[in-house]
C-alpha cells in the first residue's frame, strides 16, 4: 500500500490479478454473463480501489504500533510505512521530570507533567485495545486534576509534540493497519460499494452509447443503473460515518 492507503495507479502491476474475486462479484450481480457488461477490467478495478481506500480511511479495524524518537525540537519523523491519513493517536511516554501528582522537580523547580507511567510503558511495549482505551481515560482524569494540555498536530510528513517545554523522548504512533488486497474481497461494505460505484459508472457508459447507435432503451436502462448506484453508495457513505473507531486527539 502507498501512502494514499491504497495506490491509486489502476495501472499498477500488483493489481493484474488483485480483486478478482471481487470483480466476479460485481459482474455476477449486474447479469454477466448473460447480460452485456459494457465496463473493461480497468473500470471493474477502478471501483475496487475506490471501495477499498473510501473503508479503509474511514474505518481501520486493526491497529500497528510504531515507538519511534522524538529529536530536540519535539518532532517526529513519520515512518515511511505509515500514512498519515491513517494516523489514529499519539501515544506518550512518561517524561523524565515525574515525581507524581503535581510533583516538583528539585533541580529545575518545575512542575512534572504526570501521566499514567504504568499503563504507557505497557502500551509501548504491546498494544493492547483495552488497555488503549483505559490510557484515554486514566489521561482525562489527570487533565482534569492539574489542567496540563498534550496535544500533537501533523504538518507536512512530521509530528510535532506539545507543550514545547515538555521533554519528549520517545512515543508511539497508533495507526490504523490496511490489511492484504486478497483479504479487502472479504468485507462486505466494500463488496457493496464497489458494485455501487460499477452501476453508476455503467450507467453512464451506456448512456453515452445511446447517441452513438439508434434506439432509447439502452438509454433508460443508463440511468436506471445511475440512479440505483448512486443510492448504494449514498446509503453506504452515511453507514460508513456512524461506524465507531477510537477517537483521536484526547491526549493530554
Amino acid at each position: 500500500m502507498s501512502s494514499g492507503i491504497v495506490d491509486q495507479d489502476v495501472h499498477n502491476p500488483k493489481y493484474g490479478k488483485a480483486f478478482q474475486g471481487l470483480k466476479n462479484y460485481i459482474l455476477y450481480n449486474l447479469g454477466w454473463p448473460l447480460i452485456k457488461i459494457e465496463l473493461t477490467d480497468e473500470h471493474l478495478t477502478v471501483c475496487c480501489i475506490e471501495a477499498v481506500q473510501k473503508f479503509y480511511h474511514y474505518d481501520a479495524h486493526d491497529y500497528g504500533l510504531e515507538v519511534v524518537n522524538v529529536d530536540d525540537n519535539n518532532i517526529v519523523k513519520i515512518p515511511s510505512h505509515i500514512s498519515k491519513r491513517n494516523i489514529v493517536d499519539v501515544i506518550f511516554e512518561g517524561d523524565s521530570i515525574n515525581q507524581g501528582i503535581g510533583g516538583l522537580d528539585s533541580s529545575t523547580m518545575k512542575l512534572g507533567f504526570v501521566f499514567p507511567s504504568d499503563v504507557q510503558d505497557s502500551l509501548l511495549a504491546e498494544f493492547d485495545v483495552a488497555k488503549y482505551y483505559l490510557y484515554l481515560q486514566e489521561l482525562e482524569d489527570i487533565k482534569k486534576v492539574l489542567q496540563i494540555h498534550r496535544h500533537w498536530d501533523i504538518v507536512n510528513d512530521e509530528i510535532v509534540l506539545h507543550p514545547q517545554e515538555a521533554d519528549f523522548t520517545q512515543v508511539g504512533i497508533l495507526y490504523g493497519k490496511v490489511p492484504e488486497l486478497k483479504d479487502c474481497e472479504q468485507e462486505p461494505w466494500i463488496k457493496k460499494y464497489s458494485l455501487g460505484l460499477a452501476k453508476i459508472i455503467l450507467g453512464n457508459v451506456r448512456r453515452k452509447l445511446t447517441s452513438l447507435q439508434a434506439g432509447g432503451s439502452l438509454q433508460l436502462d443508463g440511468a436506471e443503473q445511475v440512479s440505483e448506484g448512486q443510492a448504494m453508495v449514498d446509503k453506504l457513505d452515511e453507514e460508513l460515518m456512524t461506524r465507531m473507531r477510537p477517537l483521536p486527539l484526547m491526549q493530554l
